[in-house]
């Protein structure tokens, strides 16, 4: 157990040493090389945003979330000013797709009724220039409640996203702290595709960043990749991996690390860190990796010129509080 832990460390460090000098090494086999390295930094069709919540308990949260963009807009890239009733307003062209995954079919209704009558909330999705879509993982009453309900709906989901290569999935409470963030996430997947070849990530997110956990927590809880993360939806070794560890939760309860229920994220490393499991995470743990660009920082206080002055690789930051400094 301790071992797969380690090896697991190990891999994200490594990782992490070798990003800053990717672009100057060989393609891996089936890799990108230099020219598609660059091409593929700025191309973002291939990479969807899906913002995950419940419409019944978080949709002030979703409007603030929006309202955020404003000040750190996904894409840098094909701005232009454009003019409003309310005056010129600066549109960029992320050519990405971001998707609302809420939690059944009568929330997806409320959603979309909701930005029909907020001419706020459709002025930010029209300037941050990405096609919008709602998706729904139909839980039923008895599904519909926490934990249990966002790891249902994210099993349930991530099969629908198939013809995304990658998705960044995030919560409301993912706040960026720099512009760009978006094309960040997409540059990140196409480093390590130049890597590890085509096949890449199959999980690039954050270790717990917040003093808040506690070396006493389970294994799978220290060493898990919080469930903000970007995700290869595409890859069909990826799909195959999600279900098996989501076969895996149900079936062995013992497993997991939360005494009050599932957590998808969580379920993720118990699978890997499982000794039934070894010879699967020798092959394929390397693909589930911790990265600088997403913070996880639950129940802590941080202060967004604090994280920006310390952490310049950084652009998102998830859960805690954002104190004013």
């Amino acid at each position: 157990m301790l071992i797969g832990a380690g090896g697991l460390v190990l891999v994200s460090l490594l990782l992490l040493l070798l990003q800053a000098s990717l672009a100057n090494r060989p393609a891996a086999d089936g890799g990108l090389d230099a020219t598609d390295l660059e091409i593929c930094r700025t191309d973002t069709h291939r990479i969807a945003l899906v913002i995950t919540a419940h419409v019944g308990q978080q949709l002030a949260a979703i409007d603030a979330a929006l309202e955020r963009w404003r000040h750190f807009p996904p894409c840098l890239e094909s701005s232009k000013f454009v003019d409003r009733d309310e005056g010129p307003h600066q549109q960029y062209a992320c050519g990405a797709s971001l998707i609302f995954a809420v939690e059944n079919a009568a929330a997806a209704q409320q959603l979309q009724t909701h930005v029909a009558k907020h001419a706020s909330v459709q002025g930010v999705l029209r300037d941050a220039g990405l096609e919008v879509q709602i998706f729904h993982a139909a839980l039923s009453p008895q599904e519909d409640s926490w934990p249990v309900g966002p790891t249902l709906a994210f099993y349930r989901i991530i099969p629908q996203l198939r013809q995304w290569d990658y998705v960044l999935y995030l919560e409301p409470d993912a706040r960026p702290i720099r512009a760009g963030w978006l094309q960040e996430a997409h540059r990140q997947v196409c480093l390590y595709e130049s890597l590890l070849g085509t096949e890449g990530v199959w999980v690039l997110g954050s270790y717990p960043r917040s003093q808040a956990v506690k070396g006493n927590r389970p294994l799978a809880n220290r060493f898990h990749l919080n469930g903000n993360a970007i995700y290869h939806t595409g890859s069909a070794s990826f799909q195959d991996f999600v279900q098996r560890v989501e076969s895996n939760a149900a079936a062995d309860q013992p497993f997991q690390s939360q005494a009050h229920g599932r957590a998808y994220d969580v379920d993720l490393a118990t699978f890997m860190l499982q000794p039934v499991h070894w010879t699967y995470a020798m092959s394929h743990a390397h693909r589930l990796v911790a990265s600088e660009w997403i913070q996880n920082r639950w129940r802590e206080q941080w202060s967004r010129s604090e994280m920006q002055a310390r952490f310049p690789q950084t652009f998102v930051v998830h859960g805690g509080s954002e104190t004013v400094t």
